[in-house]
């Protein structure tokens, strides 16, 4: 079981599920322990350290449908290459950018052809 409890969730969860009885105090505390004891949790992520992962881990833990032990690989080669961080986030923000960029030109492309062709068809027909 994990036992790190998120806060936020656990206040939340009490607040809608325990409603005080002063006919049945002891079922209420009981309750309340219950749904502590069920209480909801933060997902848990791997380590930031390698050390910390066993092998087995590493092996059987995916992040995002990749399996982890080729991202560790990756990070290492990337911080000998000194690629930092910034570097990587300044790199994804560019790449988001240029493909929205593209995809835009793309589709005012495919919209003037589109009105190109309709306006053709339409002064046949008159």
């Amino acid at each position: 079981m994990n036992d790190l409890i998120s806060r936020s969730k656990l206040m939340n969860t009490i607040a809608t599920e325990v409603h005080y009885d002063t006919e049945k105090p002891l079922e209420m505390y009981g309750k309340l322990l219950q749904l502590i004891q069920d209480a909801p949790t933060e997902p848990q992520y791997a380590p930031t350290k390698i050390q910390f992962l066993s092998a087995r881990d590493v092996e059987n833990t995916f992040i995002m449908g990749y399996p982890t032990s080729e991202l560790i690989v990756l990070a290492q080669a990337m911080r000998e290459q000194g690629i930092e961080m910034k570097d990587l986030r300044n790199y994804i923000r560019d790449l988001q950018m240029a493909y929205d960029f593209a995809r835009e030109t793309v589709i005012n492309s495919i919209e003037k052809s589109l009105n190109r062709i309709y306006e053709e068809r339409f002064e046949k027909n008159e």
